[in-house]
């Protein structure tokens, strides 16, 4: 089923179909469910296949993420409302490499999807316009923790209870307490504060 858009411009999505599988429901962002949106070439100044070179040689093949099948873990998040695979999901370790791969995307003019551990229900990780999902899964470092002035410096893909568990020895304590502690992260707490 097509839609044009109300307004009488070219719509992003050329097909708009529903479908019920798995209860979960596409809207407009992937023809078929667990096959992404193949956007046109034209549209973007940088090939899909020259950025996953690129995002490939700055971070390393196993923080690059294409196949299809694995791709579908990046389609949605825990509202599975809505689910729209990414063009590539990229897993960074360091602050420097979510950098370059953020500017790897921003000249390839792909849209970018900051993720956690995809357990919100907000619909907040869900890439509906397709682009590159940035997984904060290994950035999962606990580097600093000051008890005194109750400040810590953690990586965005530190799981709450992981934190909780590291702080316990000193007597304090993160204080939110989500019902996903012991798979919600840091960067997810943020991103959908």
């Amino acid at each position: 089923m097509a839609f044009a858009p109300a307004h009488g411009g070219r719509s992003f999505v050329e097909g708009f179909d529903l479908h019920t599988s798995r209860k979960r429901v596409t809207f407009g962002c992937a023809l078929k469910v667990w096959q992404p949106f193949q956007t046109p070439s034209r549209w973007y100044p940088m090939q899909i296949s020259q950025l996953i070179t690129e995002l490939k040689r700055s971070l390393g093949s196993h923080a690059v993420v294409t196949a299809p099948d694995a791709l579908a873990t990046y389609d949605a998040d825990a509202s599975m409302l809505v689910a729209c695979a990414p063009q590539v999901a990229v897993i960074p370790t360091t602050p420097e490499q979510a950098a370059a791969a953020v500017s790897l995307a921003v000249a390839a003019g792909l849209p970018i999807v900051a993720r956690g551990a995809g357990t919100g229900i907000a619909g907040g990780a869900v890439p509906v316009r397709g682009g590159m999902v940035l997984s904060s899964a290994r950035m999962d470092l606990i580097e600093r923790v000051e008890p005194r002035s109750r400040r810590a410096l953690v990586g965005a893909g530190v799981v709450n209870a992981e934190l909780n568990t590291h702080l316990a020895p000193l007597g304090v304590q993160f204080a939110p307490d989500p019902s996903s502690q012991r798979a919600s992260t840091m960067g997810g707490n943020l991103a959908t504060t």
